[in-house]
């Protein structure tokens, strides 16, 4: 039973992998069953728990951020592709700024291959809102017909990757898990002194 609980949060991810697949299979005739809005539910409940029950059993490994961050790249992608195939009307107004976006995530991704040999994995307090806005617009549009929440949506996915882009510029050194700006600056300096610190260790010698 212990060692079920310890995998719990590696089962969560893959989980979510699954039903990432299972939602585009579904999309792929231009019409969702009803079921499809139980799979996102349940995707986005495993988002939510699988860092809470890693961080709270203290097996919030680094592998296992990556490995989280990854699966959800792949989840958003299924998803955003599900909604074009379903609603092609309804989303067409949007494809502008879902491509300024993508330009961002792009960029995002870019700066932390270049610098540090990874896509991120800063799991940030407003990527955490992009996650409920996008939920809740996923929602509206399934559910109520009503596309205006993917506005919402879209600019915080905006911001969230302009977000991204600073702390990737700011950090260091890779680094998972960064809340905030400000999180960035924190490990930003408490790397430089010490930096310092050795340094000066090293010239007494």
């Amino acid at each position: 039973m212990k060692d079920f609980i310890l995998l719990l949060p590696s089962l969560l991810i893959w989980l979510r992998l699954g039903i990432a697949f299972l939602l585009l299979g579904d999309a792929l005739d231009n019409k969702v069953n009803r079921f499809f809005l139980v799979g996102v539910s349940l995707a986005f409940l495993s988002d939510l728990l699988d860092g809470m029950i890693a961080r709270h059993l203290k097996i919030a490994t680094t592998r296992l951020r990556i490995l989280d961050s990854y699966v959800d790249i792949v989840f958003y992608i299924c998803l955003i592709t599900s909604i074009c195939l379903t609603y092609k009307t309804a989303v067409s107004r949007f494809y502008l700024p879902m491509i300024l976006v993508m330009l961002l995530q792009l960029t995002n991704w870019s700066v932390s291959l270049i610098k540090f040999g990874k896509l991120t994995s800063y799991h940030s307090y407003i990527a955490k809102l992009r996650a409920l806005a996008l939920f809740i617009a996923v929602i509206a549009l399934f559910q109520f017909k009503q596309p205006f929440f993917f506005w919402i949506s879209i600019f915080l996915a905006a911001i969230s990757n302009i977000e991204g882009i600073i702390i990737g510029l700011v950090l260091p050194k890779w680094h998972c898990d960064v809340w905030t700006i400000l999180a960035a600056i924190k490990i930003r300096n408490e790397w430089l002194k010490m930096a310092k610190t050795q340094t000066r260790g090293g010239s007494l010698c």
